[in-house]
């Protein structure tokens, strides 16, 4: 059986106050995990940085300056940090999965990710398609994964059956492993990916009986809040 990853998913966010945050990654490093997860925006001055939500402290991260956001982070208790300065404070220690949360930014994060980590020490993600063709054609020797769980489909019934039968999805764009939410796999979704010879990372699992059956099942990632806890189960499978 192929070794599962552990993935600490917005670094260790389940240790730590705030994940994408430079505590959140030095936790990371601490458990022992080798594998980091992080999301990427746009300032309205084109500077990448690490942060999940759309807003910072109520203010659209879209319509701030890097030096706004980052005021606005500090004055909410954390830091904001941009891709380059995650890959060149953490890219030694970690491999990344990073997830783009907005399309256009896909060349220029590329760019970014391949000044500091060969293409054997990220993956890239995204929830929508034109996105991950487009990493592909970016980042051919890189592995990229079609994100698979939208909360509120605009077609709950085609995107829902797209999501628990994604192969002829993934192929179309390009994808070269899928990454569903927990919540969609079921209905013998690991098998069917096996024979159709795609990877699946699944997010974000936390209870560690999951965990487990995840890795005995055959998931390639596992993607998760407590990185110590997934590595503790790995390393007891592996027995």
């Amino acid at each position: 059986m192929a070794q599962t990853r552990v993935v600490a998913h917005r670094g260790a966010s389940g240790l730590v106050p705030y994940g994408n945050t430079p505590d959140a990654f030095d936790v990371t490093v601490a458990t022992g995990a080798r594998w980091a997860e992080i999301d990427v925006r746009r300032t309205s001055d084109g500077a990448l940085v690490v942060h999940h939500d759309a807003d910072v402290a109520g203010a659209s991260l879209a319509r701030l300056t890097l030096a706004q956001a980052r005021t606005c982070a500090e004055q909410a208790g954390y830091t904001l940090c941009t891709l380059d300065e995650v890959l060149d404070g953490w890219g030694r220690d970690l491999c990344f999965d990073v997830e783009l949360k907005e399309p256009g930014t896909e060349a220029a994060t590329v760019a970014t990710v391949e000044r500091h980590l060969p293409p054997e020490r990220v993956v890239y993600t995204s929830f929508v398609d034109e996105t991950v063709a487009q990493l592909r054609r970016l980042a051919p020797q890189a592995e990229v994964g079609l994100l698979l769980g939208v909360g509120a489909p605009l077609s709950r019934v085609r995107t829902r059956l797209s999501e628990l039968f994604p192969a002829r999805r993934a192929r179309r764009c390009g994808a070269t492993f899928v990454a569903p939410n927990q919540a969609l796999v079921r209905a013998g979704l690991l098998r069917r990916m096996r024979l159709a010879g795609l990877p699946v990372w699944v997010w974000t699992v936390n209870d560690p009986t999951r965990m487990a059956w995840l890795i005995r099942n055959g998931a390639a990632a596992v993607i998760t809040d407590r990185p110590d806890i997934g590595l503790g189960i790995a390393a007891g499978l592996d027995r």
